[in-house]
């Protein structure tokens, strides 16, 4: 027993990877996790009518961790429109005769920040008879699951086609069948094409499979085209396969493929909509754009939630579009350490 013991030691010092994994890779995992979760110093704003509004609300809200600007300086259609064109206001706040109207994009970090210095304000106000009623321009009275599911359609799919393509690749390069193919005049960027259109054929149906079990059995509500969502789910889940073979390429097997993703996949998930990006501390909120899983679920978010059409989510499609692009050049010139064409 105390020899196997000590074997297991003995290889697990000489394994590196491993040994990393397990001692540094939570660590890292936590320390991004302080960072995303910690108070956030994020300033929210909120748009009024000062000169409808009572003096004691306006001088309560000038004391709060607020920025305020006044309506009558702002040409706007209509509140929702206001909130829909000017991303930067998160809550807008209107009075007519005795009811004060509140308008909010969606439920989020930002316009509960909103919502709670105004209801500090109106405080102020409890000896008087002032309704209040609160208008959500998306997803009024969604669920949880329906508010974000989007982020979980984005990134389960990429998660599971990094893993299966990622191993299956780095299994087909250590049993010979890659260096085989290599022998052949068969060109290094015709094996990567070949192998990202045959997983593609699973992409598109999981993709149709993953999208119509969604919107169909578990009935999460889609305001736009639901064949942009399958689109951008195919387009998502090729750049999974171009990122689980730049992984394949690069591992000597299946288990450090394995390793790879606490790293490189996972903490895309924090990324892609589950925190508002301005609300993270520290400009992290930044390395949002360098991952392909935020750029499919901001995508899909504005297909579901907004109704947005193709002019709506095209520089989404492109970055999805580039980032394949950019993998499918780097596997290949990787290729290059196989065989030198």
């Amino acid at each position: 027993m105390k020899g196997i013991a000590m074997r297991v030691i003995r290889q697990m010092r000489g394994d590196r990877r491993t040994l990393a994994l397990i001692l540094f890779a939570p660590l890292l995992m936590f320390t991004l996790i302080f960072f995303l979760l910690s108070d956030t110093s994020y300033v929210p704003t909120i748009a009024l009518q000062k000169s409808a509004l009572p003096a004691q609300v306006i001088t309560v809200l000038e004391g709060e961790d607020v920025r305020l600007v006044d309506l009558a300086a702002i040409p706007y259609d209509s509140e929702e429109q206001l909130l829909m064109d000017d991303k930067t206001i998160d809550m807008v706040v209107t009075k007519s005769g005795m009811q004060i109207d509140t308008y909010i994009l969606e439920p989020s970090v930002k316009s509960a920040q909103a919502i709670k210095a105004l209801q500090s304000a109106l405080s102020s106000l409890s000896q008087q008879m002032i309704a209040v009623k609160s208008h959500v321009v998306y997803n009024d009275g969604a669920s949880t699951f329906q508010s974000l599911g989007f982020v979980f359609l984005s990134f389960l799919s990429f998660f599971f086609v990094f893993v299966i393509s990622g191993m299956t690749l780095v299994r087909e390069r250590t049993g010979g069948t890659l260096e085989r193919l290599l022998m052949t005049p068969v060109r290094r960027w015709q094996v990567m094409a070949g192998y990202t259109m045959g997983y593609g054929v699973f992409a598109v149906i999981q993709s149709v499979l993953v999208v119509a079990y969604v919107l169909f059995v578990l009935g999460m509500p889609c305001a736009g085209n639901v064949g942009l969502i399958f689109a951008v789910m195919l387009l998502n889940a090729l750049v999974a396969v171009l990122f689980g073979a730049m992984a394949s390429i690069v591992a000597a097997s299946e288990m450090q493929v394995a390793q790879m993703i606490p790293v490189l996949v996972v903490p895309q998930v924090f990324f892609c909509g589950l925190i508002p990006l301005d609300t993270i501390p520290l400009g992290l909120g930044n390395v949002a754009y360098i991952t392909p899983v935020y750029y499919s679920a901001e995508a899909i978010r504005r297909v579901m939630i907004e109704g947005a059409g193709f002019s709506g989510i095209w520089l989404q499609a492109l970055a999805l579009l580039a980032f394949g692009a950019l993998l499918m050049l780097i596997n290949t010139l990787a290729l290059k350490k196989f065989r030198t064409l």
